[in-house]
C-alpha cells in the first residue's frame, strides 16, 4: 500500500482533502462497494470450486479506497474487529479513512508505518473575531447588555493559541430570551455550522447509549463530535438531562477530551455552551450539583426582556418578515395596526419566540385579508 491517510472531521473537509490528492469521484472505491464486490467475488469462487481444484486469483486492485465515516456504521462487525485482514486481501495503492473508530486506527498503527493523520482545521478565535462579536452582539441579541460583556470576558482565554481547554459557559435564565440565539450568533461569526444537541430530547436508556456508546453502528455523541464543521458545541436544555449522565462530560469539560467505547475526540480551543432555565445562581448550584457546576468557567444570566426590548423585537420581526412578502401584499402589511394590538399586552411578551409567532401571525393575517378583499 502506497499511502494510507486517516481523516479526523467533517465531510467537507474530508471532501476538500481528497481534492487536494487529486482524488476524483471515478477513481473511487468506497467500502460498501469493495464489500460488495468482495460478496460477489466470494460466491463466484465457490461456485467455481465446488467439483473442481482450487483457483489462484490475484487480488483485486483497487487505486483509491475511500471510506467515509457513515460506513462503517453500515458493515458488520467482523469488518471492523478484523479490518486490516480484510483490506490486506485487495491490492489496494491508497487508503483514506474519515473518522475511523479507535479499533481500526488501532489496527492501522500497528500495521504500518507509512500512515499519516489529518485533523480538520476550525477556525480560531481572533481579536478581530472578538471585535466583530462585541459590534454585531446588540444588533444579533437584543437586550442583553450585562450577558454580553460576561461572554466577551470569557472568550479572551481562547486568544492564547497554547491553551487547548475549552471555555464551558452556562447560560440561565428564562426561556425565550436569547440563550440559544447567542450561541448560534457566536458560532456564525466564527466560522461554520453550530454543533448542537438537545439534551431534553434524552430521557432513557437510549442516552446512555448515545453517551457512552454502544455497538459500532449505532449513534453517538462521540462520532457526531468528529462530524461537527465549528467549535462552537451547544449543550442545549441542559438542565433537562439526568443528573446520571453529567459524569459523561467532565472530561471534556476539563481537557476538550470525549471518550467512549468506540470513539476517542479531541476538541482544542472549543467553546461548549450549556443552557438552562434556572433563575439565579444558586438555583443552578441546587439542582445541577457541585461536580458540574465546578467544571463552569462561567455562569452567565440573561435578564428578562424590557419593554424596549420587546418593541425592538417586534420591529425586527415585522422587518424580516416584509423582506420575504411578495410586493403586492406589502401594502397590507401595516406597522402601525401591529403596534396597535399589541400596546396593551406589552408587559406580558417576556418571550422572544412568542413575539415572532405573534408578529408573524398579524402579518398573515393582513395579507390574508387582503387576498380575500380581491375575490371576484
Amino acid at each position: 500500500m502506497n499511502k494510507i491517510t486517516i481523516y479526523i472531521g467533517p465531510k467537507n473537509g474530508f471532501d476538500r482533502l481528497l481534492t487536494k490528492e487529486g482524488v476524483t469521484n471515478d477513481q473511487i472505491v468506497t467500502l460498501s462497494m469493495l464489500i460488495k464486490e468482495s460478496d460477489i467475488e466470494s460466491r463466484e469462487y465457490r461456485i467455481r470450486t465446488e467439483d473442481s481444484a482450487p483457483i489462484e486469483k490475484e487480488p483485486l486492485y483497487v487505486e483509491n479506497l475511500v471510506v467515509f465515516s457513515d460506513e462503517y456504521s453500515s458493515v458488520r462487525e467482523h469488518v471492523i474487529l478484523n479490518f486490516d485482514g480484510f483490506i490486506n486481501a485487495f491490492n489496494i495503492d491508497n487508503l483514506y479513512l474519515q473518522n475511523p473508530p479507535e479499533i481500526i486506527i488501532g489496527k492501522i498503527e500497528n500495521t504500518y508505518s507509512n500512515f499519516s493523520l489529518e485533523k480538520y482545521s476550525y477556525p480560531k478565535l481572533t481579536e478581530k473575531r472578538i471585535q466583530t462579536i462585541f459590534k454585531t452582539f446588540d444588533t444579533n441579541i437584543i437586550g442583553q447588555e450585562n450577558a454580553k460583556n460576561c461572554i466577551m470576558r470569557s472568550l479572551v482565554p481562547l486568544l492564547n493559541n497554547k491553551q487547548s481547554k475549552p471555555v464551558v459557559l452556562l447560560f440561565f435564565g428564562s426561556s425565550g430570551v436569547g440563550k440559544t440565539e447567542t450561541a448560534k450568533f457566536i458560532a456564525k461569526t466564527l466560522g461554520g455550522k453550530l454543533f448542537r444537541k438537545q439534551l431534553s430530547m434524552f430521557q432513557n436508556n437510549d442516552f446512555a447509549t448515545y453517551l457512552f456508546g454502544g455497538h459500532h453502528y449505532e449513534k453517538s455523541f462521540a462520532k457526531d463530535l468528529q462530524e461537527r464543521e465549528t467549535n462552537v458545541v451547544l449543550l442545549d436544555e441542559f438542565d433537562k438531562a439526568s443528573t446520571y449522565f453529567h459524569s459523561a462530560f467532565y472530561q471534556l469539560f476539563d481537557e476538550g477530551v470525549f471518550e467512549d467505547k468506540n470513539y476517542s475526540v479531541q476538541i482544542e480551543q472549543s467553546v461548549i455552551i450549556c443552557t438552562s432555565n434556572y433563575l439565579s445562581l444558586d438555583e443552578v448550584r441546587k439542582h445541577l450539583g457541585e461536580p458540574i457546576f465546578s467544571r463552569f468557567n462561567s455562569c452567565i444570566h440573561f435578564d428578562n426582556l424590557s419593554i424596549d426590548s420587546v418593541v425592538k423585537i417586534i420591529n425586527n420581526t415585522i422587518d424580516d418578515e416584509l423582506r420575504k412578502v411578495d410586493k403586492k401584499y406589502l401594502k397590507s402589511v401595516n406597522r402601525g395596526k401591529i403596534f396597535e394590538q399589541l400596546n396593551p399586552h406589552l408587559d406580558f411578551l417576556k418571550n422572544a419566540r412568542s413575539i415572532r409567532s405573534i408578529v408573524r401571525d398579524l402579518i398573515s393575517n393582513m395579507i390574508l385579508n387582503q387576498i380575500l378583499s380581491e375575490q371576484d
